[in-house]
């Protein structure tokens, strides 16, 4: 791998980052709301939850997009970014978003300490993969040229 695809898995992993944290700012609310309509007071909240999912969902979102890039960069070698295909690229991104999540899941289940419903997994997995797809279509939205930029310029009037 260049220098260049480096330097570009790198840009695409911040990006991904940053795109992730509003997904884990909203689930932290999600389930810090859901915590508290239940038996429990609104105090009973900890603080570090929605700092800890930001966290996690921070690296989720930085971890997926290095491994898109990686994936997109061995996949896709030897095409420019208005050769891509679009829905390609969409299934790259869930399959660079998923890895992670659904290889400690399987890992955990094979130690036997994986103790949630499979409902939940598939959904979890899921949640992921969609936001991979919509992170990166987006991602490719962002890098291609924009074809009205290149247009000719009308000559300057004399």
């Amino acid at each position: 791998m260049s220098l260049r695809h480096l330097r570009a898995v790198c840009v695409i992993s911040l990006l991904w980052a940053i795109a992730w944290l509003p997904l884990g700012l909203a689930l932290a609310l999600y389930y810090s709301w859901r915590y508290s309509v239940g038996t429990h007071g609104p105090n009973d909240v900890p603080p570090p939850t929605i700092a800890v999912s930001l966290i996690f969902w921070g690296l989720a979102g930085a971890i997926g997009g290095a491994l898109f890039a990686t994936i997109l960069a061995i996949t896709e070698r030897r095409k420019s970014l208005k050769d891509l295909s679009f829905p390609r690229v969409v299934a790259w991104g869930a399959l660079g978003s998923i890895i992670v999540p659904a290889g400690s899941l399987a890992a955990d289940a094979m130690r036997h300490m994986y103790h949630g419903g499979w409902l939940e997994t598939a959904s979890i997995l899921g949640l992921i993969g969609a936001f991979g797809s919509v992170t990166s279509g987006l991602t490719l939205r962002i890098a291609r040229p924009n074809p009205r930029d290149q247009l000719e310029a009308p000559p300057p009037a004399a």
